[in-house]
């Protein structure tokens, strides 16, 4: 018995994309030939990804005890997918699924495949106070096939692959704004989102579909040197709990950060996030500051037998109109100890010195320290 499933006989359809990949997941509904009693059956399975990794390959609903892949050829002089001799690249066209039957009415077959990914991004506009957070979920299809009707999951985590992973880029983009919730929970050691409803993803294109939307978020401004750097970082941060209007996971992304100028939005720098867990604290650096600048002024220098002493004085220009509050460190790198400073300080995870405090709008502030290390460390 012969039988030609293509995707118009799909009844459920899935895609389950990863960072590096995606599970296609499908049921299809069997026309078999009413005057064919033939106990062995021969499927051929049409409308597949081109990317399809062979080996991945499961079927329910049929004894197979045989898969064999049909390729077409696409050469890049004449890119028709026809069958050749010789051919620069083989492109699978189908799969001969060849069983039994026993009371064969679906056939459901999941695989693997190259060429669709996703990513996320966020857009976050900057208040006096509080900050709204859009963020989207991005998913691209280079896979050679469209994907129609079909419920979307994405999976945060990197997930090992035993196969090659192409990636493709410039696509046209579609976009979907989506207020339903996004339903999230574990699977395994990776994090999963069920997205509501049903979508066409067509081929060579990015669909983006809204997570969510979260307003009122309060945030700090920190201008941060870091180790005696001139101009400072400008970091944002804020808590991700319920208490400030948000509490969900947040998958790894890029960052757009806009504010409101007059009427308009002006954007004012991007970043990324790594993904971050509820009841976590969200930090990302916007840009650099021209108008918050440091100096550093070595005052007194000492070499001693045991160790050598240093006397430093930070001087921190604030030209805003507004109080500010920075952070600045010290690179010592080896044992110290500290015998006088203006400033209260704290240590870094690097065991160094660092300085955090308030400046006013349109003012200096003087950070003067004295400390001493071990000659023999360095």
């Amino acid at each position: 018995m012969y039988i030609k499933s293509t995707n118009l006989q799909n009844k459920e359809l899935s895609l389950t994309v990863y960072n590096n990949t995606a599970l296609v997941s499908e049921t299809r509904e069997v026309l078999k030939p009413k005057a064919d009693s033939n106990a062995y059956v021969t499927i051929e399975y049409l409308d597949i990804s081109k990317f399809i990794n062979e080996t991945s390959v499961i079927v329910l609903g049929v004894d197979d005890f045989a898969m064999i892949f049909n390729y077409l050829c696409c050469n890049t002089k004449n890119s028709n997918l026809v069958p050749c001799d010789n051919c620069e690249n083989l492109i699978p066209n189908s799969i001969l699924i060849k069983g039994t039957d026993k009371k064969l009415d679906n056939i459901k077959l999941s695989y693997l495949t190259d060429n669709i990914r996703w990513s996320s991004s966020y857009v976050i506009i900057l208040q006096e106070e509080t900050l709204e957070i859009h963020c989207w979920f991005n998913l691209v299809n280079k896979s050679g096939i469209d994907y129609n009707n079909t419920t979307l999951k994405v999976i945060a985590g990197d997930v090992n692959l035993a196969y090659k992973n192409l990636y493709l880029i410039n696509t046209p983009i579609q976009s979907t704004t989506l207020e339903s919730t996004i339903v999230d929970s574990g699977i395994i050691d990776y994090y999963i989102y069920t997205i509501p409803g049903k979508y066409s993803f067509l081929n060579n294109t990015i669909k983006r579909i809204k997570n969510f939307f979260r307003g009122g978020i309060k945030y700090t401004k920190l201008y941060d040197f870091g180790y005696d750097s001139i101009n400072a970082n400008i970091v944002i941060k804020f808590q991700n709990t319920t208490e400030n209007n948000l509490g969900i996971p947040l998958p790894s992304g890029s960052i757009n950060s806009y504010t409101k100028y007059g009427e308009n939005l002006e954007f004012v720098g991007g970043s990324s996030i790594k993904g971050i867990a509820k009841d976590r604290e969200v930090s990302f650096v916007m840009g650099k500051a021209f108008d918050v600048t440091s100096q550093r002024n070595l005052i007194n220098f000492q070499k001693y037998k045991d160790y050598m002493f240093k006397q430093v004085l930070y001087i921190i220009t604030n030209t805003k109109d507004e109080e500010i509050t920075i952070k600045i460190c010290e690179p010592i790198f080896a044992p110290w100890e500290i015998d006088y400073s203006t400033d209260k300080y704290d240590i870094d995870a690097n065991g160094n010195l660092c300085f955090q405090t308030t400046i006013g709008p349109n003012s200096k502030k003087d950070i003067l320290f004295n400390y001493k290390y071990d000659v023999k460390s360095t």
